[in-house]
């Protein structure tokens, strides 16, 4: 089990490393406004306190979503409980810009033993960037097969005549 745990920590950071590193290789890629880096690390500040469910709850952006999302929040809570105590760090796996005004950014939060994923969509309508979307992601087997599904090459097209 210590040894699955460790692969799936050591993939992470390598996707980690890889993200960067192709960030930092492509001078064309949009920079990352502050003001969402601000909301991000506002999420983060609050999760890697007590209770997940607190981000998750002051992030929805109508009453509707908080009570839509407080599932989510439940089971990011029961995760923690099992998993030893509070979230230790958190990291970005992957960021996409989708426009001017919308961003996907996917994080892992640390626990021990293992990690979990965090999806979030960032809008923006005015100057302040607010989450719209959250998914959480218990199943880091699914990450490895994910993975794995990256790596491999694809394969050549063959045209008909």
């Amino acid at each position: 089990m210590k040894r699955n745990a460790a692969i799936v920590v050591a993939l992470i950071v390598a996707l980690v490393a890889a993200n960067h590193l192709s960030r930092a290789a492509d001078p064309d890629a949009k920079p990352i406004p502050p003001a969402l880096d601000q909301a991000a690390g506002e999420f983060w500040s609050r999760w890697e306190g007590v209770k997940p469910s607190d981000a998750i709850r002051r992030a929805a952006p109508t009453p509707d979503d908080e009570r839509a999302w407080e599932e989510i929040g439940q089971r990011a809570d029961d995760f923690q409980a099992h998993s030893g105590g509070r979230c230790l760090g958190h990291g970005e796996l992957a960021r996409k810009s989708l426009g001017d005004n919308m961003e996907y950014v996917s994080y892992f939060a640390l626990y021990d033993p293992t990690p979990m994923r965090v999806h979030l969509l960032f809008y923006r309508a005015k100057d302040v960037w607010r989450v719209i979307s959250i998914h959480v992601d218990f199943e880091p087997i699914r990450w490895l097969e994910e993975a794995a599904e990256s790596q491999l090459p694809t394969p050549p097209q063959t045209g008909n005549p």
